[in-house]
């Protein structure tokens, strides 16, 4: 049965929380050992990613994040921020990516949805719909 990330993160933050400080980087150095052991090593950014992910659901935060071809304005930073809240009923971080081939225009990542208003994916649309004529 193969271990996934989410599980070996669950049982590397449980062992950390019932070890005292002092004891820390043993564990640490043994559940890298226990990873190299099954095999696992390169599951490791996906680990720090889910520990991550689930130390943000503990506080009540999302992460969103914003593709945009430039650098948003704060004022525009600030709605999206604004109106995501809204719509997740919590708060987000938002991170910013940086991408010049969508042209202009967002494309939002919340979870698995996708809402993509970049220019890119406008021409694609319009190249089918006049390739079907």
């Amino acid at each position: 049965m193969k271990i996934t990330s989410s599980q070996y993160g669950k049982a590397l933050v449980d062992a950390l929380e019932e070890s005292v400080p002092e004891k820390q980087d043993a564990v640490i150095d043994r559940f890298l050992a226990m990873l190299m052991k099954n095999n696992a090593m390169r599951q490791i950014g996906e680990i720090l990613a889910s520990i991550e992910k689930e130390d943000k659901k503990e506080k009540g935060v999302e992460d969103v994040d914003v593709v945009a071809a430039f650098p948003l304005a704060e004022d525009v930073r600030a709605k999206i921020k604004q109106k995501m809240e809204k719509l997740v009923g919590r708060k987000i971080i938002l991170n910013e990516i940086l991408d010049q081939s969508i042209i202009g225009g967002i494309i939002i990542k919340y979870n698995d949805n996708l809402f993509d208003a970049s220019i890119r994916s406008k021409i694609k649309r319009l190249g089918k719909e006049l390739s079907s004529f």
